[in-house]
């Protein structure tokens, strides 16, 4: 059972319940649901993001059982402190995980979050990919364009000119919405209403989405990925679509939107707060 499922579930808020008024049963019940909690790295990596620290996944994965362990011990000795009225049980228990992580430095290397200092920039697809792996060094635009990665403290601080974005305002809601899943960073990992009723009526949640952005995003940066983008394959996934219908689009609005090729992107991004250029 994941983390999420684990404090969504009624029966589980119901016994903490009971456990607030002293139910040693209640206690018992909920040692061994939490014994058997499968806590995904997904699920506490954007807190990590927030707090400005990481651990890796391959770190955590190492860890889980201990920390797992260490929830249950503070249950047994009556240090779960939760109370339904002050917040989601999955906050919570987030909090004293990652809180847990901190805790563990002088074994286990918890570093601040920083961008490589060399990431490679990308290829507009997979197989231009493999082109470009046996290519010659990239040009002065294509570096510039890498540089912004490496000078902002996270993609979230990367944004467009206003000129660029009222070009990509005048698309459609549905090719806006591809392509901020595909570069999301470069709108802040943010959707405007139209696109957010879209990706609804495709049984996604938005808040769930941009955090899996985040998520893939940040690690292509960490890992210094060839293609800082998302993949195609994922977003005809969100949007319940074919892999070849996400590549048309996208060549669509290559197409529209020429800044969007490698070399003329860094053209396009503005290197001051943006409210500099209002």
């Amino acid at each position: 059972m994941s983390l999420k499922t684990f404090c969504l579930d009624q029966e589980v808020l119901e016994n903490f319940r009971r456990l607030q008024n002293g139910d040693t049963k209640a206690k018992e019940w909920l040692a061994e649901k939490i014994a058997y909690l499968c806590i995904g790295y997904e699920e506490i990596y954007p807190c990590l993001l927030k707090k400005n620290c990481m651990v890796s996944k391959q770190e955590w994965e190492s860890q889980r059982d201990d920390a797992r362990q260490d929830i249950i011990l503070k249950l047994m000795e009556n240090k779960l402190q939760y109370k339904h009225d002050h917040g989601k049980l999955l906050t919570y228990f987030i909090t004293i995980i990652i809180h847990w992580l901190i805790d563990q430095k002088p074994t286990m290397e918890v570093h601040k979050k920083k961008v490589p200092k060399e990431v490679p920039y990308i290829p507009e697809s997979e197989i231009e990919q493999d082109e470009f792996s046996h290519s010659q060094p990239q040009s002065h635009e294509a570096k510039a364009a890498i540089d912004l990665f490496k000078e902002q403290k996270n993609s979230d601080e990367i944004r467009l000119k206003k000129e660029y974005l009222q070009e990509v305002q005048m698309q459609t809601c549905l090719k806006r919405t591809i392509l901020k899943l595909w570069r999301p960073y470069l709108f802040q990992y943010r959707f405007e209403r139209d696109e957010c009723r879209l990706l609804e009526s495709k049984s996604n949640t938005v808040s769930d989405l941009q955090d899996q952005l985040r998520i893939k995003i940040h690690q292509q940066i960490e890992k210094a990925s060839k293609n800082i983008a998302i993949s195609p394959n994922d977003i005809a996934g969100w949007l319940q679509c074919s892999r070849n219908s996400i590549d048309r689009h996208l060549t669509v609005l290559r197409d529209k939107l020429p800044w969007l090729q490698k070399e003329k992107l860094s053209e396009a991004l503005a290197t001051q707060d943006i409210s500099d250029e209002e």
